[in-house]
């Protein structure tokens, strides 16, 4: 599998591409054009972001605190607290969940 070829942005939404699904983890990859927002939620799960292309701002609601993110760059997701991300450029990052 090739995530770039697999994943087809469009212009209406973030794209997301199911990688690998155990009962131990979950691996999805997120295409993004840039300006586009992968909308806010949050997760229970030990989640490590790691961006493959591109750049993105990690946003956590609650205090509007603020990541920029580049490609190669990892990230411990917070856990139980909302978040979104925003694409300052096209990008495409890999969402690590462990179960």
């Amino acid at each position: 599998m090739n995530i770039k070829e697999e994943l087809q942005l469009n212009d209406e939404n973030a794209v997301v591409l199911p990688v690998r699904r155990s009962d131990k983890r979950n691996i999805l990859a997120i295409g993004l054009k840039k300006g586009q927002v992968f909308k806010k939620h949050k997760t229970s799960l030990v989640t490590t972001l790691i961006v493959l292309q591109g750049k993105i701002e990690f946003v956590i609601e609650e205090n509007g605190e603020t990541h920029e993110l580049q490609a190669l760059d990892v990230f411990e997701v917070p856990c139980d607290i909302y978040h979104k991300v925003k694409a300052l450029e096209e990008s495409i990052f890999v969402l690590n969940q462990e179960k």
